[in-house]
């Protein structure tokens, strides 16, 4: 179907969800906290890719 533009959609969603983070952190606990966040995020990201085409 549309994957392309869903997956774009997406990246520009990530993007903007990581400036406001950035924007809003406080202290470095925080910046940890959303670091992991983000990481777990990609990482479900990739899984759930599935590769194929």
């Amino acid at each position: 179907m549309n994957r392309r533009k869903e997956r774009k959609r997406n990246r520009k969603a990530y993007q903007r969800l990581i400036v406001y983070l950035l924007q809003n952190i406080k202290s470095l606990e925080n910046y940890e906290r959303i670091f992991y966040f983000i990481q777990d995020i990609a990482t479900d990201e990739i899984q759930n890719d599935g590769g194929g085409g």
